[in-house]
């Protein structure tokens, strides 16, 4: 079985997104990643396609249900407040 391992940049470009992002994500454990370099102050991560379709899917937005529209309130509520 071959498993497609992809790079940081590789990801970045697929997702729209800058470098630093993917390795914060790798770095928060919300994106599960595999670091290749020999030495721990070097970062040569590998993430699967699996790993990247469930953090992926992790991320989604789920829509509401529709709202079930009741009587309006007759009370207004202001939206901002001006300076005194």
């Amino acid at each position: 079985m071959t498993c497609n391992y992809l790079t940081v940049p590789q990801i970045a470009k697929e997702l729209g997104k800058r470098r630093s992002f993917v390795e914060e994500q790798i770095l928060s454990g919300a994106l599960a990643a595999v670091n290749l370099s020999s030495k721990k102050s070097r970062r040569d991560w590998r993430v699967t396609r699996k790993n990247l379709t469930a953090f992926l899917e992790s991320r989604a937005v789920v829509p509401n249900l529709p709202l079930i529209r009741g009587r309006k309130s007759r009370k207004r509520v202001p939206t901002h407040r001006l300076p005194l």
